[in-house]
């Protein structure tokens, strides 16, 4: 970032005061034509993906996506999925800056360990807002 170039400096000087007002989450069941199979397990006829929205108090939305999987395991479903991410996650994030993406995840891993697939969306729309807010993209 360079912060001789008066919007960016003006981007990233606002964006360290925004604060997270809603965590949302979006379970999506996807069909598949073809049922897939894995090694182990019965087969599947549908994707299950997670997308979170984390809303600003400036508007500005930041998107993150898991899936919900039962293999290597984890056994995730997207109600396990939401139970986690809106009773145990949410109010460890509302009112806190995108910015403290560090302690935020540890909050989260320490509130419920070893639960990366619950933490996975929640990582991903931290740093889409760090992204949106500075101006920049996120790769």
């Amino acid at each position: 970032m360079d912060m001789n170039n008066p919007n960016q400096g003006l981007a990233a000087r606002t964006a360290i005061n925004v604060k997270i007002t809603r965590v949302e989450t979006i379970p999506l069941r996807i069909p598949l034509k073809v049922p897939f199979k894995i090694a182990s397990g019965a087969a599947r006829p549908a994707v299950e993906v997670m997308l979170v929205r984390l809303h600003t108090d400036t508007g500005v939305v930041g998107i993150g996506e898991t899936q919900a999987w039962r293999r290597q395991g984890s056994a995730e479903t997207l109600a396990s999925l939401t139970r986690v991410i809106q009773e145990h996650f949410a109010p460890l994030i509302l009112g806190r800056s995108p910015f403290a993406i560090a302690a935020i995840m540890c909050g989260l891993d320490a509130a419920i360990y070893h639960s990366q697939y619950a933490q996975a969306p929640i990582s991903d729309a931290l740093y889409d807002l760090q992204g949106k807010l500075l101006g920049v993209p996120v790769y």
